[in-house]
């Protein structure tokens, strides 16, 4: 951890030029040298009026997972959402564990966490430490900005990512720290390299659009909606087109 510290001092003090994108790739360094097999991390609102995705996100998950359940599942989340809502000003994070061996003990209570936290373990979170924690950030009016940050892989590796959990939590807490002044910045940067047709698509997603109705509004080939989704995803480093279409919200660009 002291080098991952070091690395976010020297950047804060002007001795080094990280990127925001390098900063990220520092923490995931951290995270992968602490023994950890698989993490997944987000800074997300919770309460807002849209789909809550993350905005600051790293991860080192599958990419079909990242799609299928990161924005739907976890943004939705009750069991997670439990968690961020017994937070206080007294108790600013909470870690409690989850896995597959959970999934039966949820199932029947009319959740949406079981079919999440099932595909959290066939994506590898077999055994897995979830951490939650209020940040500083000011959210939107009725909102709650929090971290989540899920760390495990087969079974038995909750125990060592418990083990690691207060190392990780500085961690993180000074990667939100440092990072979070930049991301009006960084999204700004993001949102001024789409192209105009790019802007049009993720409106259109914005409004509900499936692909193909895309492709009929803006007379283009089903093909061509595809690559300005793909173009949208890398450019605005969202890890689904629904944490794309939030972060438009988020910064006034939709």
């Amino acid at each position: 951890m002291a080098s991952f510290l070091s690395t976010l001092f020297e950047a804060r003090a002007g001795e080094s030029k990280l990127t925001f994108e390098e900063v990220l790739d520092a923490y995931a360094a951290f995270v992968n040298a602490s023994g950890i097999e698989y993490y997944n991390f987000g800074l997300v609102e919770l309460g807002g009026a849209e789909e809550s995705a993350p905005d600051l996100f790293a991860s080192n998950m599958p990419e079909y997972w990242l799609e299928e359940y990161n924005a739907a599942g976890l943004a939705a989340d009750d069991y997670v959402a439990r968690q961020v809502e017994a937070l206080s000003e007294t108790r600013s994070y909470s870690s409690f564990g989850f896995g597959d061996w959970l999934v039966p003990q949820l199932e029947g209570q009319d959740l949406v966490s079981a079919p999440v936290l099932r595909g959290c373990a066939d994506a590898g979170l077999k055994d897995a430490v979830g951490l939650v924690g209020r940040t500083a950030v000011r959210g939107r009016e009725g909102t709650v900005q929090y971290f989540g940050l899920g760390l495990g892989g087969d079974h038995g590796s909750r125990a060592h990512a418990q083990d690691m959990s207060c190392d990780l939590l500085v961690a993180t807490f000074a990667l939100i720290e440092h990072l979070h002044p930049r991301l009006a910045m960084h999204a700004d940067r993001c949102f001024s390299s789409l192209s105009p047709r790019e802007k049009d698509v993720l409106g259109a997603l914005s409004q509900g659009l499936r692909r193909d109705r895309i492709a009929e509004r803006l007379s283009i080939a089903l093909p061509t909606v595809d690559h300005h989704c793909a173009n949208i995803r890398r450019k605005l480093d969202a890890p689904t087109l629904a944490a794309a279409v939030a972060m438009g919200y988020r910064y006034g660009f939709l």
